[in-house]
């Protein structure tokens, strides 16, 4: 037709870790906890945005549709395959402050963990610990000198020294004060406000929080009609509730039924969860130093409080990587054979040039379609399955299935 332009859209599509990143979360305080619970309330805690309005249905509408037939109730939350987790953390959340990414914080808990975390195919949240990748077992699908490409490298993750960087922490005594204002707020005649008060010690250094106690009229907030105090009392015109009790912060809601401006004083008490300062705990090879040169890796982890757990981690990544291995990075295979297999399926590569043959795990997949999608390729990221470096007790005989070494 005369003056029609073509008109092309493109589309952006994103998938639950895209959400995740947007979600801020605050935890109340965990104690003694796993990766996998600690995980499972971040998913619960993330609020992700409703999906469209088309096929909801309308309370007090039954001509409108039909629940079971024209519409369905939304799932009971985030799908997730989660580990237990092997460290038990002694807190979680109190390094978050105010509020943190989802994604961020469930990624902290997985690499103090040494597991993964990531989002399958079909949108469900999967948390792997660390041992995962030290079970043996059978490959899902062999690839040999049959793949379209392969990305090769031999000692890029050596480490003849492992640091890890922990924050210790001690419990304070119970009633200690958090936070407070530092000086009187003006509150305007029937307002309502909502307060996030990050903890802080004298100093005004970061603090965590085990238990919070609800603000005490007369005692954690008075309210008066002048900013010095004098003037009448109106402390019992004024409610102060405590909405929220995160390791962290707090969200508080204030509420004035005084006719007049008040001046508040606040603050907020509780048992305080103190920070040492960071230790750093190293584990070495000197025979490895000596044969392949010095390599570090180093490793800030706060999650863990512990010497006991740092050390055990820098232990576990030392018998990993202090010795040269060759590794397969990716792995470029045609599209129709790719989609059978998954993120964290198992899978063997041999390669002739290299001499290489070993087992992996597809950590993640970028998939690529052109020429009006004809030509369809998948690139896995792959983990090396390390089954020959550790045995596990009850699982592994000693001298039979594996040897101790001398």
């Amino acid at each position: 037709q005369p003056g029609r332009r073509d008109l092309t859209a493109t589309l952006h599509a994103e998938g639950l870790d895209a959400l995740l990143a947007r979600a801020s979360v605050r935890l109340p305080p965990l104690a003694n906890v796993r990766a996998g619970q600690a995980i499972a309330r971040l998913l619960d805690a993330a609020w992700l945005r409703p999906w469209p309005l088309a096929g909801r249905w309308l309370l007090g509408r039954p001509d409108h549709s039909a629940l079971g037939r024209t519409t369905r109730l939304a799932p009971p939350g985030i799908a997730r395959r989660l580990d237990a987790g092997q460290t038990v953390f002694a807190y979680i959340g109190d390094t978050w402050g105010e509020g943190v990414a989802a994604l961020d914080a469930i990624r902290a808990v997985a690499a103090a963990e040494r597991g993964r975390f990531f989002v399958d195919r079909a949108g469900c949240a999967v948390f792997l610990d660390r041992h995962r990748a030290l079970r043996p077992g059978a490959p899902a699908a062999v690839f040999a000198d049959d793949m379209d490409g392969l990305d090769y490298v031999y000692g890029a993750d050596a480490a003849q020294a492992v640091r890890v960087r922990c924050l210790p922490r001690a419990v304070g005594a119970p009633g200690t004060v958090l936070w407070a204002l530092p000086e009187a707020q003006r509150i305007a005649p029937g307002g309502r406000w909502h307060v996030t008060a990050v903890y802080r010690d004298e100093a005004g250094q970061p603090l965590g929080a085990l238990t919070v106690i609800a603000p005490v009229p007369g005692h954690d907030y008075s309210a008066s009609a002048a900013p010095d105090g004098s003037g009448a009392d109106l402390t019992a015109q004024v409610d102060v509730f405590l909405r929220e009790a995160g390791a962290a912060a707090a969200r508080l809601e204030i509420r004035s039924q005084a006719r007049q401006p008040v001046y508040l004083r606040l603050q907020v008490r509780g048992t305080p969860l103190l920070r040492g300062a960071p230790l750093t705990v190293e584990a070495a090879s000197a025979a490895a130093a000596a044969f392949y040169g010095p390599g570090a890796l180093a490793l800030d982890l706060p999650e863990l409080d512990s010497l006991a757990q740092a050390r055990g981690i820098a232990r576990f990544e030392l018998a990993r990587r202090r010795a040269p291995r060759g590794r397969a990075l990716t792995l470029t295979l045609d599209g129709a054979r790719a989609l059978a297999l998954s993120l964290s399926d198992r899978v063997r590569v041999v390669e002739a040039q290299t001499g290489h043959a070993a087992d992996y795990f597809i950590a993640a997949e970028a998939h690529e379609v052109d020429r009006g999608g004809s030509c369809h390729r998948v690139v896995w990221s792959l983990i090396p399955a390390d089954a020959g470096v550790f045995w596990a007790l009850g699982r592994a005989r000693v001298g039979a299935d594996t040897r101790l070494a001398y």
